[in-house]
């Protein structure tokens, strides 16, 4: 229950992060913030799994320690030593269940900047080393659930960065050279033919303005968009500028 708690908690932080820098996302500052925490997350992992060894020592010693009533004449006392000992391992695992819920957070916040940077990369335009970079981020991850919840999503995404790119690229290719670009005739079919195009898209159909969405195609789609809506015969539509 309480690693599914600490999975949520990292998805609201994250979408917390997108809400907040959706029109200027940080991706320097995010970086900084991943190195720094990043550089400590092995020895916080490896403190924890030494802090869960502890309690289950603890667990198992409290096993060991017998519910016995030692009898004296007609006196039944209750082992004084043996009271202290299971209250000393009870205030011992209250304190490492303490420990380990702080180690756990704190990887938790661990995984976020990681996912938050790798998500980042979603603003910048395609590039196959940024792509190949947040990718090996996402499998680096240290909770499995998170871990797989970010495979499912966010490297699917970005593993098909280049496809919903070159798709969209092709388009415009096609609309730049297309000869009804320069008629004054056919003004209204020419944007409403590319748009509908743009809006075609597997990108668009799927990912686009979603929780999960690359921004840069977001944003590019919009801008593309205006420009096909702003043609006219004294001001056409020139997709060059996106091509070269």
């Amino acid at each position: 229950m309480k690693k599914i708690v600490l999975v949520l908690l990292c998805l609201m932080q994250i979408g917390i992060s997108q809400a907040q820098d959706k029109k200027k996302f940080k991706i320097r500052t995010i970086k900084e913030d991943m190195t720094v925490v990043v550089d400590s997350l092995r020895t916080k992992a490896d403190s924890l799994e030494r802090l869960l060894a502890m309690k289950d020592s603890l667990i198992q010693s409290l096993y060991k320690i017998p519910d016995t009533v030692v009898v004296y004449g007609n006196d039944s006392l209750k082992i004084v030593q043996q009271q202290d000992s299971i209250d000393i391992l009870n205030l011992s695992l209250y304190v490492k269940d303490s420990l380990l819920m702080k180690q756990s957070l704190d990887l938790c916040f661990a995984d976020s900047c990681m996912v938050k940077y790798a998500y980042g990369l979603c603003y910048e335009k395609f590039d196959r080393a940024n792509i190949e970079e947040a990718e090996q981020v996402i499998l680096r991850l240290y909770q499995p659930e998170l871990k797989a919840e970010m495979e499912k999503e966010l490297l699917v995404l970005l593993k098909n960065y280049e496809v919903y790119y070159t798709s969209i690229l092709g388009i415009l290719t096609v609309a730049q050279n297309d000869p009804k670009r320069e008629s004054s005739v056919f003004i209204d079919d020419y944007k409403k033919q590319y748009i509908q195009e743009i809006k075609g898209t597997a990108y668009y159909k799927k990912h686009y303005k979603q929780f999960w969405s690359i921004a840069y195609l977001d944003e590019l789609i919009d801008q593309l968009i205006k420009d096909l809506e702003a043609h006219t015969r004294e001001n056409k539509v020139d997709f060059s500028i996106y091509l070269n």
